[in-house]
């Protein structure tokens, strides 16, 4: 069988890696990786990076499954020095640095002395990930080497837009353009301008055509299927658009929850697009009970996060479990999509239709 090496892209907040940190499937160092060599400045200063809400150059993960357990793992092939940087601040091995470079509101703080509000906005601050599949070691190996070189990469979106074309394409880019990507701060706008928002528009759509698909290489079977025409567009767009809006108008903070992040985001999308039978009910949906019922299930999923990351052995209430483990591991395949649009699907569905 050929292999076919591609690379996914994605985003991961630092509460999700650094569960996978401490269970032992993110790996900082596999044996062509340097040891942590940055100096504490260096560290600091990217925590504060972090803490100011500006973005970081993305990370380049590596996906190996084994063979005895099918148990996957991730390799950090680039991004590890920032990786440990962020792990060593959140166990309390440095404090931040008392220059003039860092900002005046945390400076010289340890990450235990956070207010409450400061540790969720790191937690939640996201990470733009690209996965590598199916590369052999040597060729690992090799994009290590070249990305310590220097060498500017290109993401799937911007190979998609330079190699594809016809109507599905021109729908994702108009899409894509829509302020509200960055106005909700569903993306940054560095994300943007590497066209983070015409991929998450195509899956967006194919979501609330065909319901939760399976990894995002599938994208590229629609950009051909519809290359000619794409005759549901405007009914798209327009479903896509009001559930935006309604999540906007109703959740509490939208716009700094984790709603608006990508891979919540899809589920909420798709559990709309069922409770409301295509957008068809969305006007009789009780928008003031579900969104009090979104930022609970998000006040209680962060209580169970912090109470696992404290005692890895405890028992939590299986629906909060389960969102979370399928929030955190393979979040692009269909599995964990349908578990996460289910458990939002009776959260709306017990807010009730008015």
């Amino acid at each position: 069988m050929s292999r076919n090496p591609l690379r996914s892209p994605g985003d991961r907040d630092i509460s999700a890696l650094y569960d996978m940190y401490k269970q032992g499937t993110l790996r900082l160092a596999p044996e062509f990786q340097r040891e942590g060599v940055w100096p504490q400045p260096a560290k600091a200063y990217l925590i504060d990076t972090v803490l100011s809400d500006r973005p970081i150059p993305l990370l380049f993960f590596s996906k190996v499954i084994s063979s005895h357990t099918n148990r996957a793992t991730y390799d950090v092939v680039d991004g590890q020095q920032r990786l440990r940087a962020i792990f060593d601040y959140m166990e309390d091995k440095f404090p931040l640095s008392r220059s003039s470079d860092t900002d005046s509101r945390w400076r010289g703080r340890r990450y235990s002395k956070l207010d409450d509000q400061q540790r969720m906005q790191f937690l939640n601050y996201d990470m733009a990930i690209s996965e590598l599949k199916n590369y052999n070691q040597a060729e690992i190996k090799d994009v290590f080497l070249r990305m310590n070189k220097y060498v500017v990469r290109l993401n799937s979106a911007e190979m998609r837009r330079a190699k594809e074309s016809g109507v599905f394409k021109d729908f994702c880019a108009s899409v894509g353009r829509q302020e509200w990507w960055t106005d909700l701060r569903i993306i940054t706008k560095q994300q943007r301008a590497r066209l983070r928002s015409e991929e998450l528009a195509a899956e967006f759509a194919i979501l609330l055509m065909e319901g939760p698909q399976d990894k995002k290489e599938s994208v590229d079977i629609y950009y051909v299927k519809y290359a000619d025409d794409f005759p549901d567009g405007d009914e798209v767009k327009n479903r896509l658009d009001r559930y935006v809006e309604w999540a906007s108008a109703h959740i509490p903070d939208f716009s700094t929850s984790r709603w608006r992040k990508p891979v919540d985001l899809y589920a909420l999308l798709g559990a709309l697009d069922v409770v409301t039978e295509a957008g068809e009910l969305l006007e009789t949906l009780d928008g003031h009970a579900a969104g009090e019922s979104a930022t609970k299930l998000e006040r209680d999923l962060a209580k169970a996060a912090a109470a696992q990351r404290t005692d890895p052995e405890i028992k939590l209430e299986p629906r909060l479990a389960r969102y979370l483990t399928a929030a955190s591991s393979q979040t692009d395949n269909i599995q964990p999509r349908k578990t996460r649009t289910e458990i939002l699907v009776r959260m709306l569905s017990d807010a009730a239709l008015a």
